[in-house]
């Protein structure tokens, strides 16, 4: 059975009290409801984000159709004034003014089609600048919004992390000068025991795994010497007596 003071011992207990409370700030930390939130907005940005770009790149799809179609219509419309001109001066042959007639007609159909599909274009163009308009409000809202809570998570992790560093000032100073022994085989416990390697003994009850102890678990601890360690038969945790053990 493993030794050390008994006034080592119950020092442990203030050490596992800091422990514990650098355990419970951290998982604060760990669970702050702001952060998730701060998650769950980032990836709603990244989408926002990927919806503009799409938005963006319909937009200047459309715009390049637009402007295809709308050459297409300046075209005829060189086309028509051109023939038109020819037509009026009426110095070509009777065939070559019908030739002329013929294609104005043509042209004039022409043009009255392509500026419906013009015109098709461009209310596509203002349905995608409008879609483009509404993802980089959504875009701008999530950022704004990402923004001020990432500050508000900064604050409290600082907080956190400056009540973390004062804790562990206070238990570096309580564990100061303990039993070399004693604190290895606490440490050795802690990560397997949900970060308790040290349990008080209360009215017969482990505080550790809060199983009460059975008549032959007392009779020995009774029968120990007062630097002997202890551990708690049911979970292995360092067993500490105190006034409160009711032994």
């Amino acid at each position: 059975m493993a030794k050390a003071p008994a006034e080592h011992q119950a020092r442990l207990l203030a050490v596992q009290a800091l422990d514990t409370r650098v355990q419970q700030a951290n998982h604060r930390k760990a669970r702050l409801p702001q952060a998730a939130r701060l998650a769950e907005i980032r990836e709603s940005l990244a989408a926002a984000q990927e919806a503009a770009a799409d938005a963006q790149a319909a937009a200047g799809d459309v715009r390049r159709e637009l402007t295809r179609a709308e050459d297409e219509v300046e075209k005829v419309k060189t086309r028509q004034v051109r023939d038109q001109e020819r037509l009026d001066t009426g110095s070509s042959q009777a065939k070559e003014l019908r030739a002329l007639q013929s294609e104005l007609e043509a042209l004039a159909r022409r043009r009255s089609d392509l500026e419906d599909v013009q015109l098709e274009i461009m209310e596509r163009a203002e349905e995608t600048q409008k879609l483009l308009a509404q993802a980089q409000g959504t875009m701008a809202e999530l950022a704004a919004e990402e923004e001020a809570l990432s500050r508000e998570v900064d604050e409290v992790f600082a907080q956190i992390d400056a009540e973390v560093a004062e804790i562990c000032a206070e238990r570096q100073a309580k564990a100061e000068g303990l039993d070399e022994r004693l604190m290895t085989l606490y440490e050795r416990l802690r990560p397997s025991h949900g970060g308790v390697g040290a349990a008080e003994l209360v009215a017969r009850r482990c505080n550790g795994c809060r199983l009460d102890l059975t008549a032959a678990d007392i009779a020995a601890i009774r029968a120990a010497a007062p630097d002997d360690v202890i551990r708690c038969e049911e979970c292995g945790r360092i067993l500490v007596l105190t006034s409160a053990s009711g032994l």
